[in-house]
């Protein structure tokens, strides 16, 4: 997932965008997130961002990362959205939020294991 990186005799962890790791996985982080906090109906990307025990922090993504990795979800869910409020990005979920994490979760799941029973065919 490109979190840790080596320079010379450093180990580091490494901040930004995260090849290995894909849209729906920060999809269900920043939903898993926001449930546990107490969020309600939407939450700016900043805190997902900056927030001690947030997603931002766990996975060393800025801000900027993170919309854009939850934008790429949002193109094709009906759960959740990002939304400018007050000109700030946020992330809105339609209905309940852990629903939407256990939503994305299973989806993401059920992707991955079809591709596995595909391939062992």
């Amino acid at each position: 997932m490109n979190l840790i990186g080596h320079s010379e005799d450093v180990i580091r962890f490494m901040f930004g965008p995260k090849t290995g790791l894909t849209p729906a996985v920060v999809a269900f982080a920043c939903a898993d997130f926001a449930a546990r906090t107490g969020v309600r109906g939407e939450v700016s990307i900043a805190r997902l961002a900056v927030e001690q025990g947030s997603v931002g922090n766990a996975f060393k993504m800025n801000e900027a990362d993170l919309a854009d990795s939850l934008k790429a979800f949002c193109s094709d869910a009906t759960i959740m959205s990002v939304s400018r409020i007050n000109g700030e990005p946020h992330l809105v979920f339609k209905g309940d939020i852990k629903e939407a994490a256990k939503t994305v979760l299973e989806a993401s799941y059920a992707k991955s294991s079809k591709r596995v029973l595909m391939g062992a065919i």
